[in-house]
């Protein structure tokens, strides 16, 4: 599924705003680094069910 400009603009700005809340605390961390990974995932056209599922 091919992403429209707008799109792709909001998941840059989420994926900025994710990555200056980077504190170096490992914990919390984690959950940033699987949120960037879910951005790149849909970013690149990936779809993923309610059930997790891809």
């Amino acid at each position: 599924m091919k992403k429209t400009a707008e799109q792709l603009e909001a998941y840059r700005i989420a994926r900025q705003e994710l990555q200056n809340t980077l504190s170096g605390d490992a914990e919390k961390d984690c959950q940033i680094y699987n949120d960037l990974w879910y951005l790149d995932f849909m970013e690149k056209g990936g779809i993923i069910s309610e059930d997790g599922g891809f």
